[in-house]
């Protein structure tokens, strides 16, 4: 079946456009992943196979189908029932794999795509959310968008499309694809961090699953880092955690997800989840990747400290003061990307409004209630939005007012707010090395003003009212998330992440 003919103003732009050389025309991940639009993607499948997802939800075989998204089509794709939690025989959650009936074949450079049935969110969008929280926060993050899909013609539903974690999103963030990235599974009892049992050593590669590099998993590597975290003793701890993992990001990661009160996190309600880990080839350290968020925003006054002392790792952490410090001001960067100009509650009108239309269509449309995962009622996607802006109006005052009870100091003119570091040639957020970068900060006639970057002191290029420039070095830089300060006359200001990247 072929799909259905494009719109006439996509007809319009293409003629528009006939002069532009071809390549300059070719879609593009950032097309794809473009938030602006309700995006339309159209498979193609036996129907006796798309029964048989249905039917046999719980089985992981592929079966092939044909993808169309916009002018590009692949035939030769494999699909099938992914999940955990997430799977369902009424709107099934999606798996595609582009090379698995046709070898080396790739979309847009993906080998694999995820298509979230949203089946435990009623609103559709607290996955979407919560990840450009993370990316707000310079941390690493997929891009998602949604869609409309389209099964043999047939409308199948609002779907989530997310980037999956893979060898081609390692190289794009941390230019490199050769360490060990591992997808964590949930298990019973929960993982805190806690001492290794003779059966956790046996099943750590079930905890981690090997996604990269499956053939020679760094087992050992993840052992070494769980006994450190529970053996060192405080001096060796200090000096040696940051070798086994990014503490940064770790604590960054913790807070932003505190904020967001997402209970199925790194610090759940079920122990440690949804997240992978990837262990990087070159300085074997570890770094949290953010993973499933439909479970965020579901409290909006859980207390900042909830759960913190039941995982080893964090509790330790925490008990130093430059990282109790650097958790604090990651809560309080998280807080402020939420409610700066309102910029949370003006995000979930405008996605509100993006997929209302489909979410009203979608007859398979699922969400939890009573007994499990049932069909959802448009009064429950309603009441849900409404919670939702609920979260959005109320959960800065009470992230604020933890964070005074907590003593965390008010910076005032000195506090650095996340996002204000951009790229002064270009003004992108995405820095890499060898970028002149600008910090937005208003200064008053400072004496002198430092930049550290993950500790190390930067070339400070200029120092204007409105900001500083400085320079990032080409070599000696981490790719991946990396804290930045400032010293003005002296006086520290918070910490705010940055995303290094290679240049593209």
């Amino acid at each position: 079946m072929k799909s259905p003919a494009c719109p006439i103003v996509a007809f319009v732009l293409a003629s528009a456009l006939s002069s532009v050389p071809q390549q300059a025309r070719a879609q593009t991940l950032d097309t794809f992943f473009d938030t602006n639009f309700l995006h339309e993607i159209h498979l193609e499948i036996a129907p006796e196979d798309w029964q048989a997802i249905h039917e046999r939800y719980l089985d992981d075989t592929y079966y092939r189908c044909t993808f169309t998204w916009k002018d590009v089509t692949l035939a030769g794709a494999g699909i099938k029932s992914r999940g955990s939690q997430s799977r369902s025989p009424i709107k099934p959650s999606i798996g595609l794999d582009f090379g698995k009936f046709a070898p080396g074949q790739r979309f847009l450079g993906l080998k694999s795509l995820v298509l979230r049935n949203l089946n435990q969110d009623a609103t559709m969008m607290r996955e979407r959310l919560a990840e450009q929280v993370f990316q707000r926060m310079g941390l690493p993050y997929s891009r998602e968008a949604h869609a409309r899909l389209y099964v043999n013609g047939e409308y199948a539903g609002v779907y989530l499309v997310v980037e999956p974690y893979d060898a081609h999103y390692l190289q794009s963030r941390f230019g490199e694809d050769g360490g060990w990235l591992y997808e964590f599974n949930n298990p019973d009892p929960p993982f805190l961090f806690d001492p290794l049992t003779p059966e956790r050593e046996a099943d750590i590669l079930s905890m981690f699953e090997p996604k990269t590099r499956a053939d020679a998993p760094d087992a050992p590597g993840l052992l070494a880092m769980i006994r450190f975290v529970n053996e060192s003793t405080d001096e060796e701890f200090a000096a040696g955690i940051d070798s086994y993992l990014d503490v940064s990001d770790f604590l960054a990661h913790a807070a932003t997800e505190q904020v967001l009160s997402q209970w199925d996190g790194l610090i759940g309600v079920n122990g440690m989840n949804n997240f992978y880990f990837y262990r990087f080839q070159t300085t074997g350290r570890g770094v949290f990747l953010v993973w499933d968020q439909d479970m965020a925003f579901v409290d909006v006054w859980s207390p900042i400290w909830t759960r913190v002392d039941q995982n080893i790792l964090i509790r330790r952490l925490l008990s130093f003061p430059e990282w109790n410090r650097l958790y604090l001001d990651m809560l309080a960067n998280a807080n402020h990307v939420i409610s700066r100009d309102d910029w949370l509650a003006a995000e979930i009108d405008r996605i509100y409004y993006q997929i209302r239309d489909a979410a009203y269509e979608d007859s398979y449309r699922l969400c939890r209630g009573d007994g499990g995962i049932v069909l959802c009622s448009l009064d429950q996607f309603e009441h849900d939005i409404d919670s939702l802006r609920d979260f959005a109006r109320y959960r800065p005052v009470s992230i604020t007012q933890d964070l005074a009870a907590s003593g965390y100091p008010d910076a005032g003119t000195l506090s650095l707010p996340p996002g204000s570091i951009v790229d002064a040639d270009t003004g992108a957020s995405v820095l890499s090395p060898g970028t002149t970068a600008f910090v937005e900060f208003l200064l008053n006639d400072p004496v002198r003003v430092d930049v550290f970057l993950n500790n190390q002191p930067m070339a400070v290029t200029a120092i204007q009212p409105e900001g500083i420039t400085f320079q990032i070095p080409v070599t000696g830089i981490t790719y991946g998330p990396q804290p930045l300060m400032l010293l003005v006359d002296g006086n520290r200001t918070n910490s705010v992440m940055i995303g290094i990247r290679p240049k593209e």
